[in-house]
């Protein structure tokens, strides 16, 4: 088990050096995720409340979505998928470890680097404009609720990634996986300004799991609700178990074509 999590780390470590050019696109993303956000600033600024959304809570769910939540919207990746399909990792696959755990591990390291600029990003722009700020109580439950949201967006690209084994091409499965969580998350609007029988039946799927529920929590429009917590760990566990099968079948029939 050891050895096995310090190969994570090394493969998480040698990522981080050699993914320079990434990160470089990924500071211009940033720069156009702020004017992105200058713009709704502005636009909200303008029309004032929405339903029972005030601005300082539309402007606090844009800056979190933005800085923070866009970065973890579940899709395929499709470099991992393609190297998969052409046998690119059969050096990984021979070793005595989880290739879901490898792809974690390639993540991870970018993950908290996105974070960590993200967060300078936020506080940089925090003291410029009027954002809602949670209470401690509220704030801890962000903590435990975006905790889920991560778990779940993992569980979730590699779910996706499970279909290098049952299909040739990633392109619009990468698309649409993309385009539909980020609408049924609630990364382009809140969901509280959906129908309200629409939101309702959407938080009964994973997806509200990832942005909505836990930003809604920050800007007081959400409680740590008892019955959201059951319905996002079971489809924790539901998606884990089903990638595990995925994965297991996957290989078997991976190994039955050579590799």
């Amino acid at each position: 088990m050891i050895r096995k999590l310090r190969f994570y780390l090394a493969t998480a470590i040698v990522y981080f050096k050699v993914s320079y050019n990434y990160k470089v696109h990924f500071i211009g993303m940033i720069l156009q995720n702020v004017l992105t956000f200058v713009i709704l600033f502005l636009y909200f600024k303008w029309t004032g409340e929405i339903k029972d959304m005030s601005t300082a809570d539309l402007v606090t769910y844009y800056l979190l979505m933005l800085a923070f939540f866009s970065h973890i919207i579940p899709t395929v990746d499709v470099s991992f998928f393609d190297k998969l399909r052409s046998g690119g990792l059969d050096g990984i696959i021979t070793l005595p470890v989880s290739l879901n755990g490898y792809f974690v591990s390639l993540h991870i390291e970018l993950l908290v680097f996105k974070f960590l600029v993200s967060i300078i990003i936020f506080l940089l722009i925090a003291p410029l404009i009027p954002l809602k700020w949670p209470s401690l109580n509220n704030f801890l439950m962000f903590i435990i609720a975006s905790s889920i949201s991560l778990v779940l967006y993992f569980v979730f690209r590699i779910f996706f990634t499970q279909f290098a084994y049952y299909i040739e091409r990633a392109d619009a499965l990468s698309f649409w996986s993309y385009y539909l969580s980020l609408f049924l998350s609630g990364g382009l609007l809140p969901l509280r300004l959906f129908p309200e029988t629409l939101r309702k039946l959407l938080y009964f799927t994973p997806f509200p799991y990832l942005i909505d529920y836990p930003i809604g929590i920050w800007i007081g429009k959400y409680h740590f609700d008892k019955t959201y917590l059951i319905i996002s760990l079971i489809y924790v566990l539901v998606m884990g178990s089903l990638t595990i099968e995925l994965s297991k079948r996957g290989m078997r029939k991976y190994a039955a074509y050579g590799g």
